[in-house]
Formats: C-alpha cells, structure tokens, sequence
C-alpha cells in the first residue's frame, strides 16, 4: 500500500479482523487507573535504570519510549521534580554518549514527549532541550572547523567526530525546530563539497548533511502563516529548496552509493510536498515545485540502476537479502507515489511496467497498486504507456 508519507506500508496481520470494540466506561477507568499506577512507579524508577545500563544501546533505547506512554501529570501532582531533574541529567548524557540510531531517535522522541506544552513541566523540560541543543551544535560547529581545515586532510577521530555530530544533529532535526540555531550554511557547505569533489568526504557525513537540509526545509515550510506568509521568508525558502534539488539531482551521479540513494530519497519526498498540490492555497503558489523532463528521467533511470537488478551472489546472508529487498521496495515505493500523485508523466513510468512480469515477486503489489491509481487519472495515456513498455520488453 502506498501512503502520502513516504515509504512503503504494509497493512498490519490484523488488519479488518474482528470488530473495532469501545471500551466500556468501567474499562476505560481501569485503563486509566493502570496508566496512572505503572507512570508512579516508573517515574521513580527510570532514572536509576537509565543510570545503570547508560553505555548499552539496545537497553537504553527500550527505556526512553516507556515515557511515551507516561500521565505526565503526575510528575507535578505528585511532587516529583527531583526525578525529572535525574531523568533530565541521564536523558542529556544518553545522547551525549552514543551515536546509535535507535537511541538517538528514541532521545529525540522522549524529549518531545516531555516538552508537551500541554504538561507543567514543559518549561523545565523544554530549558533542558535547549541546553542539550546549543551543547550539539557548539560540538558540530567545531567538528566543521577541523575537518574543513584549510590546508589539511581530516584525519580518522575528525571524520568520525562530524559523524557523530550529523547523526545527532538529524536526530533532534526530525522531532524539533533547529531553525533558530542557524545550521543550513554549514551543512550546505557540506553538500556542496561533496558535490564538487574538493575532499574526500564519507559517504555517510553527505547524506547525513543531505536529510539534515531535508528536514530544515520541512521547518521552514510548517513556520509559514499558510494565510498570511512572510513573503521573504518565502522567498529565502523558494531560494533554498532549489538548491538542495538542484544539487541533490546532481549528487544522483555521485560514485559513493548512499549519496545517491539519499538524494533519491529526498528528491522524492521534497516532490511530494511541494507538489502542485500545495498551490490550492493560492498564497503558497511561489514554493511549488515541479520536476522538469530531465530530472524525471533520471529518477527513472535510478530504478534500472538500483532497483530492478536481480541478485547475482548466492552466498549472501538471508537477512541482508531480505533488508536489500526491503530497501528496493522503498525506493520504488517513492518513485510510485510522484505518479500517484500525477507529479511525474505516466509516460515516464514506462521503464517501470515493462518489469512488472519479470520481478512480480518483489514488487508486484506495488507496480499494480500504482498502474491502478495511473488509470484513475488517465486510462487514455496510461493505456499508450503500457503498449510502449511492451515494446520495450520485445526488444530486451
């Protein structure tokens, strides 16, 4: 199934069984009751446990998604200031500490939980994200200025500094508003190095750099008065999203694999956004972006390139053929969603259909998905589309 967000989505097992039950009054305060007992207990108990297993990864990761789940009142009904102080304290040496996706993501996750303006405690909360942010961006400033060194080849303990820096940075870039720290100037100076080839830069510190713009733009967009907006505003974020486009369209070429995936990627889900779609509100017309022939093309030829490759090595582990498997789906997923959304011509889906027979077992479902959606637009077009890929499987 194809869904607006971007990537791929499978309807869950249980999808439709059995009826979609109300709780009854007495169990809803039951519920609630329960909620109440389990967040008194945790709320006294998380801190010595984020404490004890700081250093492991898998654990610390569990724990931060248990305040999710938290009545976050009752740290005030309770007096329990002491222990958000502790959780606070450990919270800000987790993300400190570790570069582990998971645990970042969770970090991220938990502080936008606990900063609910909703809740007394957001203030407090809140004080403590910023100091955690400024401490993030003072380190990534000063991993800029080494590894960019004029005159100097970054060393190992430089790259793996920005490293750290960037997977931090688009941790908390994806749950919160860094817009105030000013951070585009250098990771666009980092997309643009890599773009012109001057430093052998890690194919994960460009990417990393790449969602990290990706997300800003997203921020920029959602601080718009969509009644009113600030028309240089507007204009610096025109400004901007054309050039991440235009150098993320170039970085497709790029020879390191995982800078042209995430410029894939983000090319993609940037389309979507700022689709013709945006401009029903009249005022936002300006930020409409549309992909010109060559760009579509391209992002068609990505799918021979990346996607509809059969695998020629028979010992590789079960497991990664199948996160391989996972990935292609994904990036097919994304190409299938801009026809969807008629945001690039049925025609140039043409390349993908003439594979449908022949991979149907990896991607059948969506390849299928998509050609009905293509005929809802436009049977006539679509039609012409699918006689010009079965030339093009005559001919292979």
């Amino acid at each position: 199934m194809l869904c607006k967000t971007g990537r791929l989505q499978e309807n869950p097992p249980w999808d439709g069984v059995g009826p979609n039950r109300k709780l009854t009054a007495k169990e809803g305060k039951q519920v609630m009751e329960d909620k109440t007992r389990l967040t008194e207990h945790f709320i006294a108990t998380l801190p010595q446990l984020l404490l004890k297993y700081l250093m492991d990864p898998e654990k610390v990761a569990n724990l931060l998604t248990i305040p999710q789940y938290f009545n976050l009142e009752i740290y005030t009904a309770s007096r329990q200031e002491k222990n958000l102080e502790l959780t606070l304290r450990y919270l800000h040496e987790v993300v400190e500490k570790h570069t582990d996706t998971e645990v970042l993501e969770a970090s991220s996750k938990c502080y936008e939980c606990l900063c609910n303006e909703d809740y007394a405690i957001a203030g407090k909360c809140d004080v403590a994200r910023k100091t955690l942010i400024d401490s993030l961006v003072a380190k990534f400033k000063e991993a800029m200025q080494d590894f960019f060194a004029e005159g100097e080849e970054p060393d190992e303990d430089e790259m793996f500094a920005l490293v750290a820096c960037l997977k931090r940075i688009y941790a908390f870039y994806s749950c919160h508003n860094l817009t105030s720290w000013n951070l585009w100037d250098d990771l666009f100076h980092i997309i643009k190095a890599g773009n012109d080839n001057q430093l052998a830069i890690p194919e994960e510190i460009i990417s990393k750099a790449i969602s990290s713009c990706s997300m800003a733009i997203l921020w920029y967009l959602q601080a718009l008065d969509t009644s009113n907006p600030d028309k240089n505003r507007m204009r610096m974020l025109r400004k901007r999203l054309e050039e991440l486009m235009r150098h993320c369209h170039e970085l497709m070429f790029h020879q390191q694999d995982k800078v042209t995936e995430e410029s894939y990627i983000t090319i993609c889900d940037l389309l979507i956004v700022f689709s013709k779609h945006l401009g029903d509100n009249g005022v936002m017309k300006p930020l409409v972006f549309e992909p010109d022939k060559t760009l579509q093309t391209q992002l068609s030829n990505f799918l021979t390139e990346k996607v509809f490759v059969e695998d020629e090595d028979d010992d590789v582990d079960e497991n990664v053929k199948i996160e391989e498997l996972h990935k292609r789906r994904n990036f097919l997923a994304c190409f299938c969603k801009l026809v969807v959304y008629n945001i690039v011509s049925i025609r140039v889906a043409a390349d993908m259909f003439k594979h449908y027979m022949k991979f149907y077992n990896d991607y059948g479902d969506i390849i299928k998905a998509t050609l009905a959606k293509a005929r809802e637009i436009n049977k006539v077009t679509t039609a012409k589309t699918l006689a010009l890929s079965l030339t093009q499987v005559g001919h292979l």
